[in-house]
């Protein structure tokens, strides 16, 4: 199960434009977390495009001349020289997939724009997608601390001129000062 899927949109999002058997195929994006560092306060972002036929509408384009964009925070990937054969009853046609680095905002929040094409020109024509996706937050400023003879997730704090801000603790580990909690 992926973390966002574009076929949890509005139903017409990602609906190829030539009438008839375009209509019982859908161009969908999905996005998944391959891994997080919490250090680096990052998301290592996984996409997949794929085509997934709803009804046996069989369309097929071996003239490998059909195009496909795919958009992840800014970052554009193109495909060129692609086709489809849909020969089967409700076939599924990975596209392309790819994954990219994500920096979340300093507070670990990060709102992201993804968006993907594909013209595949006769039979089935164009079709796209487009959201905007919020990413798992990250933890920031929080460090375990021992409460109880257990260890305990916490916020950590300084006060600086009366007032109570985030702080980060570094600790020295073989001589060098190494982040702790960030």
């Amino acid at each position: 199960m992926p973390y966002w899927s574009s076929a949890d949109l509005i139903p017409s999002q990602g609906d190829f434009t030539t009438p008839g058997t375009s209509a019982d195929v859908k161009l969908v994006l999905e996005l998944d977390i391959a891994s997080t560092s919490i250090p680096l306060n990052r998301h290592e972002v996984a996409w997949l495009l794929k085509m997934v036929e709803t009804t046996n509408a069989n369309p097929r384009r071996e003239n490998h001349d059909c195009t496909a964009t795919v958009s992840v925070n800014g970052l554009v990937y193109n495909a060129t020289n692609l086709d489809y054969n849909f020969d089967g009853t409700n076939e599924t046609i990975v596209v392309a997939s790819g994954s990219t680095l994500v920096t979340q905002n300093p507070d670990g929040n990060k709102i992201i724009s993804v968006s993907a094409d594909y013209n595949g020109r006769t039979p089935l024509g164009t079709a796209s997608v487009s959201a905007i996706v919020a990413l798992p937050t990250i933890p920031r400023n929080r460090a375990y601390v021992g409460v109880d003879d257990e260890w305990v997730e916490a916020e950590t704090y300084v006060g600086v001129n009366g007032v109570w801000v985030p702080a980060l603790i570094s600790v020295g580990v073989d001589g060098q000062w190494k982040q702790v909690g960030a």
